[in-house]
């Protein structure tokens, strides 16, 4: 893994051609190749390596997915998207994976809310990698309690990478600034910002 302590010169550009993009979903071929040269840029940039296990911590909290090449659905059965999510917390060596909807998608603040979740327990496997494995799903409507499922619906389009119980990932970049680039061995690829 390759941690950038100053943030690449490449990042702003990155974060402005995927900005209110819907994560890449409305971009074209020809701008979905630009957006990944700027992040090949990024990756080539890292002069400081870093090595799992002992740099895991780096990776806790609540990301925000800005960009993917997998399709993801701006509206699904539960609802218009709202924000889809990486939650890490190393010292239980879990991360879930959260989808957010609203039930209502004409009203901004509605409470009617409504959130799916993939959690995984993770191994490293050498210096950038993790194995994540599925532990369980759970919806969860609203204030009420989660539920856990024993399925995955189909609809759950962003998560079908996961449907057959584990991925591997290699963490390329992370920066200071809340920037992290994942790569899955799958062949999608994922830009997060973390929420400070």
């Amino acid at each position: 893994m390759q941690l950038c302590a100053v943030a690449s010169d490449h990042e702003g550009l990155l974060l402005s051609m995927v900005a209110g993009t819907d994560r890449g979903r409305i971009l074209d071929e020809k701008q979905r190749s630009s957006v990944e040269n700027v992040i090949s840029l990024m990756e080539r940039e890292n002069e400081m390596e870093m090595a799992f296990p002992q740099n895991l911590s780096m990776l806790d909290g609540r990301w925000r997915l800005i960009y993917t090449t997998r399709s993801t659905p701006s509206a699904t059965v539960f609802g218009a998207v709202r924000g889809v999510y990486q939650v890490f917390d190393t010292s239980n060596r879990t991360v879930e994976n959260r989808i957010e909807f609203s039930l209502l998608p004409n009203m901004p603040r509605s409470p009617a809310r409504t959130s799916v979740a993939i959690t995984s327990k993770f191994e490293t496997i050498d210096n950038s990698r993790l194995r994540l494995k599925i532990s369980n799903l759970s919806i969860q409507l609203g204030n009420l309690e989660p539920r856990m499922l024993v399925s995955i619906p189909p609809e759950l389009a962003p998560f079908k990478y996961l449907t057959d119980g584990s991925d591997d990932v290699d963490i390329t970049y992370v920066a200071d600034t809340g920037v992290r680039v994942l790569r899955s061995m799958r062949g999608e690829l994922r830009v997060f910002v973390k929420d400070f």
